[in-house]
């Protein structure tokens, strides 16, 4: 089965320990080339194994590409970036932060003009987590390189993330992604390798497939027109598991509707975000959408990162938030699972998930500190960079 309509193959996971078994594994039979795409490549433990991990790939003569961001990944480009480029891995950074990595960037433009360069883009993250393994198998989803998501490398406690392994006519869609950004992310000046181009050449992308890249302004307002859709023309079920709620009025709306209609609305958020605020500004949105009908949750044993939807029979798995960032300013993608045993596994993870929160309600929500529904609605006000 290798359909443009459905992935030959697909796996889901739901623990970072599972995930990063699996894609190191492909990492070690990998024969052609490894493309990875990353937001945070953190150094810790983790970080450390997966750089040699990609070394050992590299002297193999297999062809390895790394692309992180320059915001997330900071502590990779300035510690790890010289000792994979001696391995023979290639690394670029997208987008440099310009008070970090102005010493590491590359000499084909002045320095006035690369500060500029880099000053007018500095809002626009790539927040993809994207791995690519002889062009054939593709992880993607929420995790990043980070202890934080595994306990066994350093992490305090593991954080709930999801990601899936899939296998089919569709990954050259994420190769074309990845080549998209890779050839205007930051080369390096003591670059001694280079590998030559393996990216399918560039081919028209259109977002209505399994894999939602929002490269552009046009995909990004197609794919959030298709959620509004999706949501508005929902009979059954509309189940969210997001860490950054901050969500457009038109979403914040349609979910409304949809609740008032008699449709399953659930939303299941952290109460431990990794970043502390975003509580508050997610609940602001708590009131109308508990009068509407929507079920609201918060998860309770540590951080909730994974950001899935399931819209009757319909899911996604991937790197998007539903907030102004994801919707306006960065780099994401997101697959659509085709498998029905992947469909019950998200369900049954949804459900175990509910089991180990606490649903928000009316009266729970009037008791709430004043000070910090005070504190949301004045972030809301910046609601454009969330």
């Amino acid at each position: 089965m290798n359909s443009p309509d459905t992935w030959a193959t697909e796996t889901v996971f739901h623990r970072a320990r599972e995930f990063y078994a699996a894609v190191l594994e492909d990492v070690a039979r990998a024969r052609h080339s490894i493309d990875l795409e990353v937001f945070i490549f953190d150094d810790d433990a983790l970080g450390r194994h997966v750089a040699e991990a990609l070394k050992e790939a590299a002297q193999r003569k297999v062809a390895v590409r790394v692309m992180a961001d320059g915001l997330g990944a900071r502590q990779w480009a300035k510690r790890f970036i010289p000792g994979l480029l001696e391995a023979g891995v290639d690394a670029r950074v997208f987008r440099p932060m310009p008070w970090l990595f102005l010493n590491l960037a590359t000499r084909r433009i002045t320095p006035l003009k690369r500060m500029i360069r880099l000053l007018t883009s500095i809002n626009r993250r790539n927040h993809r987590k994207v791995w690519i393994i002889d062009g054939r198998i593709a992880y993607v989803g929420s995790i990043n390189i980070s202890a934080h998501h595994l306990a066994e490398a350093g992490g305090d406690i593991e954080w709930r993330d999801t990601a899936v392994r899939v296998e089919g006519a569709q990954v050259a869609a994420l190769a074309w992604g990845f080549g998209k950004e890779w050839v205007r992310s930051w080369q390096f000046r003591f670059q001694k390798k280079r590998y030559a181009a393996h990216t399918p050449l560039p081919r028209p992308f259109s977002p209505k497939g399994l894999v939602r890249l929002n490269e552009r302004g046009k995909s990004r307002r197609w794919l959030f027109k298709d959620l509004l859709h999706r949501v508005s023309s929902s009979q059954r079920r509309v189940w969210i598991t997001n860490p950054y709620f901050v969500p457009a009025r038109r979403l914040a709306r349609d979910l409304c509707r949809a609740a008032e209609r008699g449709v399953d609305v659930r939303l299941l958020v952290p109460r431990y975000p990794d970043v502390f605020f975003i509580r508050w500004v997610t609940a602001a949105f708590f009131k109308p959408l508990l009068h509407s009908g929507v079920r609201i949750f918060e998860y309770l044993p540590h951080v909730l990162h994974a950001k899935l939807l399931q819209i009757d029979d319909w899911a996604t798995i991937g790197s998007s938030n539903l907030n102004h960032r994801s919707l306006i300013h960065d780099l994401e993608v997101d697959l659509v699972i085709t498998h029905e045993e992947s469909k019950a596994s998200l369900e049954r993870q949804f459900l175990l998930d509910l089991k180990q929160s606490v649903e928000i309600t009316p009266l729970t929500l009037k008791e709430r500190s004043w000070l910090g529904s005070l504190a949301g609605r004045l972030l809301l006000l910046f609601r454009y960079w969330m």
